[in-house]
Protein backbone atom coordinates (compact mmCIF):
# COMPACT_ATOMS: atom_id res chain seq x y z
CA UNK A 1 0.00 0.00 0.00
CA UNK A 2 1.53 3.40 -0.95
CA UNK A 3 2.18 5.36 1.94
CA UNK A 4 4.52 8.46 3.13
CA UNK A 5 8.70 7.60 3.08
CA UNK A 6 11.74 9.38 3.29
CA UNK A 7 14.34 8.77 0.90
CA UNK A 8 18.16 8.10 1.88
CA UNK A 9 19.27 11.38 0.13
CA UNK A 10 16.81 13.74 2.13
CA UNK A 11 17.92 16.46 4.24
CA UNK A 12 16.90 18.90 6.08
CA UNK A 13 18.49 22.46 6.22
CA UNK A 14 17.23 24.59 9.64
CA UNK A 15 15.94 28.32 8.70
CA UNK A 16 15.74 30.93 11.31
CA UNK A 17 15.91 31.21 15.23
CA UNK A 18 14.15 27.90 15.68
CA UNK A 19 17.00 25.65 15.31
CA UNK A 20 16.89 23.34 18.62
CA UNK A 21 13.48 22.85 17.44
CA UNK A 22 14.35 21.36 14.10
CA UNK A 23 17.42 19.44 15.17
CA UNK A 24 14.81 17.97 18.14
CA UNK A 25 12.69 16.67 15.47
CA UNK A 26 14.95 15.65 12.18
CA UNK A 27 17.78 14.79 14.17
CA UNK A 28 18.80 12.40 11.69
CA UNK A 29 18.11 14.43 8.42
CA UNK A 30 19.42 17.64 9.45
CA UNK A 31 22.53 18.87 6.76
CA UNK A 32 23.07 22.55 8.05
CA UNK A 33 21.40 25.74 9.89
CA UNK A 34 21.11 29.02 8.32
CA UNK A 35 19.91 32.80 9.57
CA UNK A 36 20.19 33.72 6.00
CA UNK A 37 19.89 33.66 1.97
CA UNK A 38 23.24 33.98 1.31
CA UNK A 39 24.08 31.10 3.85
CA UNK A 40 21.25 29.40 2.31
CA UNK A 41 22.64 29.40 -0.87
CA UNK A 42 26.14 28.33 0.03
CA UNK A 43 24.88 25.54 1.76
CA UNK A 44 23.37 24.62 -1.45
CA UNK A 45 25.91 24.86 -3.69
CA UNK A 46 27.98 22.29 -1.56
CA UNK A 47 24.60 19.63 -2.49
CA UNK A 48 25.12 18.19 -5.91
CA UNK A 49 21.98 16.32 -5.63
CA UNK A 50 19.29 15.37 -3.21
CA UNK A 51 15.58 15.85 -1.60
CA UNK A 52 15.97 19.34 0.59
CA UNK A 53 13.87 20.55 3.03
CA UNK A 54 13.73 23.74 4.44
CA UNK A 55 12.37 23.92 8.08
CA UNK A 56 12.09 27.07 10.25
CA UNK A 57 9.36 29.24 11.87
CA UNK A 58 6.78 31.03 9.52
CA UNK A 59 8.24 34.29 9.19
CA UNK A 60 11.44 33.11 8.06
CA UNK A 61 10.39 30.94 5.10
CA UNK A 62 10.21 34.03 2.79
CA UNK A 63 9.83 34.01 -1.12
CA UNK A 64 13.49 34.64 -1.04
CA UNK A 65 13.97 30.95 0.74
CA UNK A 66 11.55 29.34 -1.57
CA UNK A 67 13.23 30.85 -4.88
CA UNK A 68 16.68 29.67 -4.03
CA UNK A 69 15.33 26.28 -3.16
CA UNK A 70 13.53 26.00 -6.52
CA UNK A 71 16.19 27.52 -8.52
CA UNK A 72 18.97 25.14 -6.89
CA UNK A 73 16.58 22.00 -7.60
CA UNK A 74 15.69 23.33 -11.66
CA UNK A 75 19.17 22.72 -12.16
CA UNK A 76 18.84 18.66 -12.35
CA UNK A 77 15.35 16.79 -12.17
CA UNK A 78 17.16 14.76 -10.05
CA UNK A 79 16.77 16.87 -6.97
CA UNK A 80 13.48 18.18 -5.26
CA UNK A 81 12.61 20.65 -2.58
CA UNK A 82 10.05 22.19 0.15
CA UNK A 83 9.86 24.24 2.66
CA UNK A 84 8.16 23.21 5.94
CA UNK A 85 6.34 25.44 8.98
CA UNK A 86 7.43 24.30 12.82
CA UNK A 87 3.85 23.82 13.01
CA UNK A 88 2.77 21.39 15.91
CA UNK A 89 1.49 18.17 14.51
CA UNK A 90 -2.28 17.63 13.69
CA UNK A 91 -4.14 15.49 15.97
CA UNK A 92 -6.35 13.21 15.11
CA UNK A 93 -6.21 12.97 11.51
CA UNK A 94 -4.10 10.25 10.02
CA UNK A 95 -1.32 11.18 7.63
CA UNK A 96 -1.69 7.55 6.26
CA UNK A 97 -4.31 6.95 2.76
CA UNK A 98 -6.63 4.19 3.15
CA UNK A 99 -6.35 1.07 1.06
CA UNK A 100 -9.33 2.30 -0.78
CA UNK A 101 -7.29 5.30 -1.66
CA UNK A 102 -4.37 2.93 -2.28
CA UNK A 103 -6.30 1.27 -4.73
CA UNK A 104 -7.27 3.93 -6.64
CA UNK A 105 -4.61 6.34 -6.81
CA UNK A 106 -6.12 9.08 -8.39
CA UNK A 107 -5.62 12.67 -8.68
CA UNK A 108 -8.78 14.82 -9.26
CA UNK A 109 -8.29 17.95 -11.53
CA UNK A 110 -10.40 21.43 -11.23
CA UNK A 111 -10.32 24.56 -13.04
CA UNK A 112 -12.45 27.65 -13.38
CA UNK A 113 -12.85 29.79 -16.18
CA UNK A 114 -14.48 32.81 -15.76
CA UNK A 115 -18.55 31.22 -16.76
CA UNK A 116 -17.15 27.43 -17.46
CA UNK A 117 -15.95 24.82 -14.93
CA UNK A 118 -14.40 21.58 -15.72
CA UNK A 119 -12.61 19.08 -14.58
CA UNK A 120 -12.02 14.68 -14.36
CA UNK A 121 -9.70 12.59 -12.83
CA UNK A 122 -6.43 11.46 -13.89
CA UNK A 123 -4.81 7.98 -13.09
CA UNK A 124 -2.75 5.49 -14.31
CA UNK A 125 -4.51 3.99 -16.61
CA UNK A 126 -5.72 7.76 -18.37
CA UNK A 127 -7.56 10.59 -17.70
CA UNK A 128 -11.72 10.22 -17.63
CA UNK A 129 -13.55 13.95 -17.64
CA UNK A 130 -16.36 14.37 -14.94
CA UNK A 131 -18.53 17.69 -13.49
CA UNK A 132 -17.60 19.85 -11.12
CA UNK A 133 -20.36 18.32 -8.77
CA UNK A 134 -18.83 14.66 -9.49
CA UNK A 135 -15.38 16.00 -8.72
CA UNK A 136 -16.22 17.93 -5.33
CA UNK A 137 -18.12 14.66 -4.44
CA UNK A 138 -15.20 13.01 -4.68
CA UNK A 139 -12.40 15.24 -2.55
CA UNK A 140 -14.90 14.90 0.40
CA UNK A 141 -15.77 11.48 0.28
CA UNK A 142 -14.60 8.75 2.91
CA UNK A 143 -12.43 7.42 0.74
CA UNK A 144 -10.86 10.62 -1.81
CA UNK A 145 -8.80 10.59 -4.33
CA UNK A 146 -4.89 10.62 -3.31
CA UNK A 147 -4.45 14.13 -4.94
CA UNK A 148 -7.03 17.35 -5.44
CA UNK A 149 -5.16 19.77 -8.20
CA UNK A 150 -7.20 23.54 -8.73
CA UNK A 151 -6.40 25.79 -11.50
CA UNK A 152 -8.28 29.13 -11.47
CA UNK A 153 -8.24 33.00 -9.89
CA UNK A 154 -6.76 33.19 -6.64
CA UNK A 155 -4.67 34.58 -4.35
CA UNK A 156 -2.76 33.66 -0.57
CA UNK A 157 -6.04 33.63 0.83
CA UNK A 158 -8.39 31.24 -1.56
CA UNK A 159 -9.03 29.78 -4.64
CA UNK A 160 -11.41 29.19 -7.19
CA UNK A 161 -12.89 26.11 -6.97
CA UNK A 162 -15.08 24.94 -9.77
CA UNK A 163 -17.96 27.55 -9.05
CA UNK A 164 -17.07 27.89 -5.64
CA UNK A 165 -14.26 29.80 -3.67
CA UNK A 166 -11.99 27.53 -1.59
CA UNK A 167 -11.34 30.10 1.30
CA UNK A 168 -9.53 30.08 4.60
CA UNK A 169 -11.69 31.95 6.28
CA UNK A 170 -15.38 33.14 5.68
CA UNK A 171 -14.82 36.54 6.35
CA UNK A 172 -12.32 37.19 3.69
CA UNK A 173 -14.19 35.02 0.88
CA UNK A 174 -15.07 36.78 -2.70
CA UNK A 175 -18.73 37.02 -4.08
CA UNK A 176 -20.50 34.14 -4.73
CA UNK A 177 -20.37 30.57 -2.59
CA UNK A 178 -17.74 28.95 -0.86
CA UNK A 179 -16.39 25.63 -0.05
CA UNK A 180 -14.63 24.88 3.00
CA UNK A 181 -11.21 23.45 3.05
CA UNK A 182 -11.80 21.46 6.20
CA UNK A 183 -14.05 19.46 3.46
CA UNK A 184 -11.40 18.21 1.61
CA UNK A 185 -9.86 15.14 2.34
CA UNK A 186 -7.08 15.07 -0.35
CA UNK A 187 -3.47 14.64 1.30
CA UNK A 188 -2.19 16.23 -1.28
CA UNK A 189 -3.24 19.92 -2.64
CA UNK A 190 -2.25 21.68 -5.48
CA UNK A 191 -3.28 25.52 -5.13
CA UNK A 192 -2.33 26.49 -8.88
CA UNK A 193 -3.00 30.42 -8.51
CA UNK A 194 -1.26 33.08 -7.68
CA UNK A 195 0.88 33.84 -4.13
CA UNK A 196 -0.57 30.73 -2.80
CA UNK A 197 2.63 29.61 -1.50
CA UNK A 198 3.56 32.87 -0.08
CA UNK A 199 4.53 31.91 3.30
CA UNK A 200 7.25 34.31 5.92
CA UNK A 201 6.09 37.58 3.68
CA UNK A 202 2.92 37.15 2.97
CA UNK A 203 0.87 39.92 2.64
CA UNK A 204 -2.11 38.32 5.18
CA UNK A 205 -1.47 36.72 8.85
CA UNK A 206 -0.72 33.59 8.75
CA UNK A 207 -4.06 32.10 9.76
CA UNK A 208 -5.86 33.39 7.10
CA UNK A 209 -3.35 31.96 4.81
CA UNK A 210 -5.41 28.86 2.44
CA UNK A 211 -1.91 27.27 2.49
CA UNK A 212 -1.25 27.17 5.83
CA UNK A 213 -5.05 26.36 6.53
CA UNK A 214 -4.53 22.85 4.85
CA UNK A 215 -1.05 22.33 6.02
CA UNK A 216 -1.67 22.62 9.67
CA UNK A 217 -4.83 19.81 9.08
CA UNK A 218 -1.77 17.41 7.86
CA UNK A 219 -2.34 18.25 4.28
CA UNK A 220 1.14 18.53 1.64
CA UNK A 221 0.50 21.73 -0.43
CA UNK A 222 2.17 22.80 -3.75
CA UNK A 223 1.47 26.44 -4.63
CA UNK A 224 3.28 29.57 -6.17
CA UNK A 225 5.60 31.64 -4.56
CA UNK A 226 4.65 34.70 -6.98
CA UNK A 227 2.17 35.67 -9.07
CA UNK A 228 1.84 33.48 -12.53
CA UNK A 229 -0.45 32.86 -15.55
CA UNK A 230 -2.29 29.75 -13.90
CA UNK A 231 -2.57 27.51 -16.63
CA UNK A 232 -3.87 24.01 -16.19
CA UNK A 233 -1.26 22.58 -18.07
CA UNK A 234 0.59 22.66 -14.77
CA UNK A 235 -1.91 20.47 -12.79
CA UNK A 236 -1.62 18.11 -15.63
CA UNK A 237 2.14 17.48 -14.87
CA UNK A 238 1.59 17.99 -11.55
CA UNK A 239 -0.71 14.81 -11.54
CA UNK A 240 1.55 12.87 -14.24
CA UNK A 241 4.48 13.68 -11.80
CA UNK A 242 2.82 12.24 -8.62
CA UNK A 243 1.28 9.27 -9.80
CA UNK A 244 4.56 7.59 -11.02
CA UNK A 245 5.67 7.37 -7.39
CA UNK A 246 8.19 10.50 -7.53
CA UNK A 247 8.57 12.19 -4.02
CA UNK A 248 6.60 15.28 -3.42
CA UNK A 249 10.08 17.44 -3.74
CA UNK A 250 10.78 16.21 -7.00
CA UNK A 251 7.04 16.50 -8.33
CA UNK A 252 7.11 20.64 -7.61
CA UNK A 253 10.86 20.50 -9.31
CA UNK A 254 9.46 18.57 -12.52
CA UNK A 255 6.16 21.07 -12.70
CA UNK A 256 8.37 24.18 -12.21
CA UNK A 257 10.93 22.95 -14.78
CA UNK A 258 8.25 21.83 -17.55
CA UNK A 259 6.58 25.74 -17.04
CA UNK A 260 9.03 27.40 -18.89
CA UNK A 261 6.94 25.75 -21.80
CA UNK A 262 3.55 27.23 -20.69
CA UNK A 263 5.81 30.64 -20.56
CA UNK A 264 7.40 30.93 -17.69
CA UNK A 265 10.66 32.30 -16.93
CA UNK A 266 11.84 31.40 -13.82
CA UNK A 267 10.98 28.43 -11.17
CA UNK A 268 7.52 29.62 -9.77
CA UNK A 269 6.05 26.43 -7.32
CA UNK A 270 7.07 25.21 -3.89
CA UNK A 271 5.97 22.55 -1.95
CA UNK A 272 4.98 23.43 1.66
CA UNK A 273 5.72 19.71 3.36
CA UNK A 274 8.65 17.33 2.85
CA UNK A 275 10.50 17.08 0.42
CA UNK A 276 10.70 13.12 0.32
CA UNK A 277 7.34 12.27 1.15
CA UNK A 278 5.63 9.93 -1.34
CA UNK A 279 2.07 8.64 -2.14
CA UNK A 280 1.89 6.68 -5.11
CA UNK A 281 3.84 3.62 -5.52
CA UNK A 282 5.87 3.20 -8.44
CA UNK A 283 4.43 0.51 -10.16
CA UNK A 284 1.74 1.78 -10.96
CA UNK A 285 2.51 4.81 -13.08
CA UNK A 286 3.34 2.64 -16.24
CA UNK A 287 0.18 4.30 -18.20
CA UNK A 288 1.36 7.81 -17.51
CA UNK A 289 4.61 8.17 -19.72
CA UNK A 290 5.12 11.99 -20.88
CA UNK A 291 3.82 13.30 -23.37
CA UNK A 292 -0.12 12.18 -22.19
CA UNK A 293 -1.60 12.28 -25.31
CA UNK A 294 -4.75 11.13 -23.90
CA UNK A 295 -5.19 14.01 -21.45
CA UNK A 296 -3.50 16.90 -24.03
CA UNK A 297 -6.46 15.94 -26.16
CA UNK A 298 -9.34 16.14 -24.19
CA UNK A 299 -8.42 18.61 -22.18
CA UNK A 300 -6.23 21.30 -23.73
CA UNK A 301 -8.49 22.79 -26.31
CA UNK A 302 -11.37 23.81 -24.42
CA UNK A 303 -8.89 24.98 -21.14
CA UNK A 304 -7.15 27.12 -23.83
CA UNK A 305 -10.82 28.52 -24.68
CA UNK A 306 -11.58 29.36 -21.32
CA UNK A 307 -8.03 31.15 -20.23
CA UNK A 308 -8.92 33.23 -23.23
CA UNK A 309 -12.19 34.54 -22.16
CA UNK A 310 -10.12 34.79 -19.12
CA UNK A 311 -8.42 37.18 -20.69
CA UNK A 312 -11.34 39.26 -22.85
CA UNK A 313 -13.25 39.13 -19.17
CA UNK A 314 -10.14 40.87 -17.68
CA UNK A 315 -9.95 43.69 -20.92
CA UNK A 316 -13.84 44.21 -20.54
CA UNK A 317 -13.09 45.22 -16.42
CA UNK A 318 -10.93 47.55 -17.67
CA UNK A 319 -12.51 49.10 -20.80
CA UNK A 320 -15.49 48.76 -23.31
CA UNK A 321 -15.24 46.75 -25.95
CA UNK A 322 -16.39 47.03 -29.37
CA UNK A 323 -19.60 45.26 -30.53
CA UNK A 324 -17.40 43.18 -32.57
CA UNK A 325 -15.16 41.79 -30.30
CA UNK A 326 -18.02 41.13 -28.12
CA UNK A 327 -20.05 39.15 -30.68
CA UNK A 328 -16.59 36.86 -31.36
CA UNK A 329 -16.53 37.03 -27.42
CA UNK A 330 -20.11 35.09 -27.37
CA UNK A 331 -19.45 32.64 -30.41
CA UNK A 332 -16.09 31.69 -28.54
CA UNK A 333 -18.63 31.22 -25.43
CA UNK A 334 -20.78 28.92 -27.22
CA UNK A 335 -17.80 27.04 -28.82
CA UNK A 336 -16.42 26.31 -25.22
CA UNK A 337 -20.01 25.29 -23.94
CA UNK A 338 -20.07 22.96 -27.01
CA UNK A 339 -16.17 21.62 -26.18
CA UNK A 340 -17.35 20.57 -22.85
CA UNK A 341 -20.59 19.22 -23.84
CA UNK A 342 -19.19 16.90 -26.31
Amino acid sequence: MPSPSAAPSAGVIAVGDAQDEVRRRYRDRLVAAVESRSALERVLCDLSEGLVTCVGPWPTLTVGVSEVLAEWAAENPARGCGVLPLWPKPRGQSLQPTRSQAERSTVALLWSGTELFDGGFVSPEGYQRASEQAVCRAVTSAHPPIAAAATGHGAEHCIRFGSRWLVSDQRLAPPGDTFPPARIGCPVVFLNCCSSARLGDCGIPQRYSLAATLGRRGKAVIGSFRNLHAVPQAGVEFARTLLSGTPLGQVVNAVNRASASWGESRPTFQLIGDAAQSWCAPAEAGALERPHPVVAAQLLLPLSLAWLDKLVATLCHWRTLGDGVQKAHGNMLAAERALCMA
